[in-house]
């Protein structure tokens, strides 16, 4: 990638673009009046619809909107034992008669570490099946159901309490208007006694886990397929690969890094920009590898990994063309990426230049490993995008 102001309103556009767009069943004013009558929210509050909602403050907001759950908390403040429930929930923190009072009904029963982790953000499938217990609704099991929060989610779409389906992905924080949305759909659920939300239905189906083709297969044993977004709604998530041969050759000591064999290209760091509003910001991974937007690996979304194709000729940076080659990438070449301590397989689909504001690639059901440069090199006329998919799969519509 050219070192010329060209990521400052290019890439800042397409997080605009990509960001995914809120749909209420009601405005997001007279959601917060609801939840305000309930006792939920205070009525002062009016905190941004598109951030992310921490596990703690979820948690808060689903206990206090019934009144026999809300009275279970105020039983628990100061009389909590000196021996935390949650090992990083003291019992002097707010959130601690929440915690103790979600555990004790089987909300929550939190990490396998004995750790609850309220200040992180709290993926949409969680919040879906926490929100759904919160309020006693029945999840719907399937045989086929591959994860655990599988029939909260399925309950949660058949009874129209997801809005908008489509701007949520498994793993992905959910964001205060999502939840607060979630919330006032099942509260008017409940107070008018109805079976489901009234208003127009999502056209979501009902959801499913699977395996996609070749899951679990070792590599080199047999021929993987790589997963194409599937139809209908579905969303295609990669999982960590499972052939210990392919995790020791690929898998990185790094939090975050790639590697293309077929490029020569080993273990190289990935770093997501600290400032994403600026073209200093965007840049500045670049100088120690490549970058990173939008999702992550398992996270069933558009992950771009961006990098130089070229620069000046005085920058001799060794990462200056790191993705010079990239056209040479062929369908069925394999791209691993390190992430969470996990090693994900993807398999190149394809390649396409595109215009600089084109932010179509990065919307879109399904997860898919987007590598993104200015193209051709020593020009910033274009970019060029090689989209590679996961081959150890788990569909969820």
């Amino acid at each position: 990638m050219s070192k010329r102001p060209l990521l400052s309103g290019l890439l800042v556009a397409l997080l605009a673009a990509a960001s995914p767009a809120a749909a209420y069943g009601a405005s997001y004013e007279e959601v917060l009046k609801f939840l305000a009558a309930t006792g939920a929210v205070a009525d002062s509050d009016a905190p941004a619809a598109d951030e992310p909602i921490t596990r703690g403050d979820a948690l808060k907001i689903m206990l206090d909107m019934r009144e026999e759950t809300r009275a279970q908390v105020e039983r628990r403040r100061g009389r909590l034992s000196r021996l935390a429930l949650f090992l990083d929930v003291p019992p002097d923190d707010p959130i601690a008669p929440y915690a103790e009072t979600a555990f004790a009904l089987r909300i929550t029963s939190g990490f396998s570490d004995r750790t609850l982790r309220p200040s992180d953000a709290i993926p949409a499938e969680e919040a879906i099946a926490l929100l759904m217990r919160a309020h006693r609704q029945d999840g719907e099991p399937s045989d086929g159901d591959g994860e655990w929060y599988a029939q909260f989610v399925r309950a949660a779409l058949r009874r129209n309490l997801i809005g908008d389906p489509r701007s949520m992905r498994v793993g992905q924080a959910i964001t205060r208007g999502q939840f607060f949305d979630m919330a006032y759909r099942v509260g008017v659920m409940i107070r008018d006694n109805l079976d489901a939300f009234p208003g127009p239905v999502a056209n979501a189906g009902p959801l499913r886990n699977e395996r996609g083709p070749g899951a679990g297969a070792a590599a080199g044993a047999s021929r993987h397929v790589a997963a194409r977004p599937a139809e209908n709604g579905s969303v295609v998530v990669a999982s960590p690969a499972n052939d210990q041969s392919t995790i020791n050759g690929f898998r990185s000591s790094r939090d975050f890094a790639i590697t293309i064999p077929s490029l020569g290209i080993l273990d190289l760091p990935i770093a997501h920009p600290d400032d994403t509003q600026s073209k200093e910001g965007l840049l500045a991974p670049l100088r120690d590898g490549v970058g990173h937007l939008f999702s992550y690996p398992g996270r069933g979304g558009k992950i771009m990994i961006y990098g130089h194709s070229s620069g000046y000729a005085w920058d001799v940076s060794r990462y200056t063309k790191i993705f010079r080659q990239v056209n040479k990438l062929k369908e069925g070449d394999r791209v691993y990426v390190t992430f969470g301590g996990n090693l994900f397989e993807y398999e190149v689909t394809g390649q396409q230049t595109i215009s600089p504001a084109d932010a179509g690639p990065f919307s879109g059901e399904g997860e898919e490993l987007i590598l993104y440069t200015c193209w051709p090199p020593n020009s910033i006329k274009k970019r060029l995008i090689v989209r590679a998919a996961p081959v150890e799969t788990v569909a969820v519509r």
